[in-house]
């Protein structure tokens, strides 16, 4: 009896360690688990974001000012996006990026003049997305791109969507060789060779989170009616 006990105790460290590394395992494996690690990391990056970004963007925002102001049906006509590359070429932008999708023609005036300010600048990157088309018999993805004519006239096209967790969240770093943020990145070192340099792959990298969009905003904010008109509104 003595000598069973004895191999039971100098067992037992063993049997622990395997016990509560297949609890550990399962508790990987469960969602809830992973929830629990999702929050956790939104709780310390929210709580130790600087609150500010270090790279020269600023947003120009399509918001309720600007519908307010423009006072037009949206979509707004191309030309409005023409005038509005002007205006930012004109204020020093290196690189103009639209995270919008142009994928239905306007029509020829509107639409030749956009392809002509993308041209004319050589500095534009657009959106692309993946859609879900079905019919009766499947149901497939279909990427969407932008009109053939503005592709004509230099503009890059980057991959726009961003996963979302099992809870909604955009935590994960888009990744692949055509994604948005390396299209903004190709053309900015285009432009300006050496500038910035395309990272690695970031596959399975959460985005790190910088700050708040309000009440202070993280990054420079100006609302489209005012980059529109910014010869004479700013």
């Amino acid at each position: 009896m003595l000598k069973r006990l004895r191999a039971f105790f100098r067992a037992a460290p063993v049997v622990v360690a395997l016990t509560t590394l297949l609890l550990f395992g399962a508790l990987t494996a469960w969602d809830g688990w992973r929830l629990l690690e999702f929050k956790g990391y939104d709780y310390l990056t929210a709580n130790t974001a600087p609150g500010r970004s270090a790279l020269p963007i600023t947003i120009v925002g399509i918001d309720e000012p600007s519908f307010a102001q423009i006072a037009k049906q949206y979509p707004w006509p191309r030309h409005f996006h023409a005038d509005l590359l002007d205006q930012l070429n004109r204020a020093g932008a290196m690189v103009v990026a639209f995270d919008l999708i142009f994928s239905e023609p306007q029509n020829d005036d509107d639409d030749g003049r956009f392809a002509a300010a993308i041209e004319k600048h050589g500095n534009v990157v657009l959106a692309a997305h993946m859609s879900i088309q079905e019919t009766q018999y499947a149901r497939q993805w279909i990427r969407v791109e932008p009109l053939p004519i503005f592709k004509k006239a230099g503009a890059a096209i980057g991959f726009a969507d961003i996963p979302k967790d099992i809870d909604g969240v955009l935590r994960r770093t888009p990744e692949g060789q055509d994604v948005f943020w390396r299209e903004i990145v190709r053309r900015a070192s285009l432009l300006r060779p050496g500038l910035l340099a395309e990272p690695p792959s970031l596959e399975g990298k959460m985005i790190g989170y910088l700050g708040p969009d309000r009440p202070e905003r993280t990054y420079p904010y100006v609302h489209y009616y005012q980059a529109l008109h910014a010869d004479t509104d700013l």
